[in-house]
């Protein structure tokens, strides 16, 4: 369930397709397509950091790549086959737990004492039918209000948590595979929506609190049927001691859940993430194709090159280091020297332009 505040109502007037274009022509389709790359691999990373994993490489690529693959172009993303393809795509086809669960799961933090628990997901035998339910809705309502739909099954996928691991990167996924599979975005477009909520602690915040709107007022009202009992096998393999005692009373809560406040925070997220995101990565890349063709009018040389010095004078305060002066003699010359500073500083700053403000959650 999706209410239309006026709060909401007022944020849909955002519209992701007039907001690309505006960037489009601002910086050239060339500029874009070049970031998209990049862009992807950045959405991947911050999908990692959100799970506290952000120094798996190899995870980090083939997610990247399950992104540019899968994104919008899987037939039933959320059908039983459909997530084994994400799932097998992003863990790896040799990951342990693949498919749907089978084991009582609930969300939480481990201490050294004993788990705490955050949240409480459906059981399992009642998983395939609501995840049934969950793929209905997202083919019946393909095209109509993108970003609430992205918003709803992002979320309520979310809280259904069908699968062993990977349901946050799936959770973030579908929030792009939505807007792509509806058109909403071009199709060769990632938004870094992960890198939005990793850009400040605020952000993270604000991404928490979404996820809480239904968590936190659920484990209220079920705190007390958690326990931790006697350590079994379930029939996916996985050791688990947690039980929770209020799987029928808790159907409807998860059945019917009120996303309004997700849906809200899905909105902002992607004007955001267009916005400032990735008008920043725009810019910059547009200032760095600026900078590699003043150097050149300064000194030709091969373009690895002109990255690297671009890249250790921006990085070293407008100025050269001592290894750089080692790598290139000729930078001795303090003219040759002063130009070539000149040259990218200037770059950098003629093509700075005053960001929108973010966008208010």
């Amino acid at each position: 369930m999706i209410r239309r505040t006026p709060t909401l109502q007022e944020a849909l007037r955002f519209d992701p397709g007039t907001a690309l274009r505006e960037l489009d022509q601002r910086y050239g389709t060339d500029i874009l397509l070049r970031s998209v790359g990049w862009l992807t691999l950045k959405e991947s990373r911050a999908s990692f950091l959100i799970e506290h994993e952000q120094d798996q490489t190899d995870r980090i690529r083939r997610f990247a790549d399950a992104l540019a693959k899968h994104c919008g172009t899987l037939e039933a993303p959320l059908s039983e086959h459909g997530l084994h393809i994400l799932q097998e795509a992003i863990l790896g086809k040799d990951a342990t737990g693949l498919g749907i669960r089978k084991s009582p799961v609930f969300v939480g933090q481990a201490t050294l004492r004993e788990d705490i628990v955050h949240y409480v997901a459906p059981h399992f035998e009642d998983v395939p039918a609501m995840l049934a339910s969950l793929e209905e809705f997202e083919v019946s309502t393909r095209g109509a209000e993108s970003l609430l739909r992205a918003g709803a099954l992002a979320f309520a996928y979310v809280y259904l948590h069908p699968l062993r691991d990977g349901n946050g990167r799936i959770h973030r996924f579908l929030i792009n595979d939505v807007l792509r599979r509806d058109k909403a975005i071009p199709p060769d477009t990632i938004l870094p929506v992960s890198a939005s909520i990793t850009h400040s602690l605020e952000h993270r915040v604000h991404y928490e609190r979404a996820l809480e709107r239904f968590s936190r007022p659920f484990l209220r009202r079920y705190a007390s049927a958690c326990h931790f009992g006697e350590l079994t096998t379930a029939a996916d393999g996985t050791r688990t001691n947690f039980e929770f005692a209020d799987y029928q009373d808790a159907r409807a809560a998860w059945r019917y859940p009120d996303l309004t406040e997700q849906a809200f925070f899905v909105v902002k997220l992607v004007e955001h993430t267009i916005k400032v995101e990735m008008a920043e990565e725009a810019q910059i890349l547009s200032q760095f194709q600026t900078a590699q063709e003043r150097v050149k009018e300064v000194r030709e040389m091969p373009d690895p090159d002109i990255n690297r010095l671009i890249r250790s004078i921006r990085e070293n305060g407008w100025s050269i280091s001592g290894k750089l002066r080692e790598e290139y003699p000729w930078l001795e010359n303090q003219g040759t020297a002063a130009n070539l500073i000149e040259a990218i500083r200037s770059a950098f700053q003629e093509g700075t332009i005053n960001s929108p403000l973010p966008p208010t959650f």
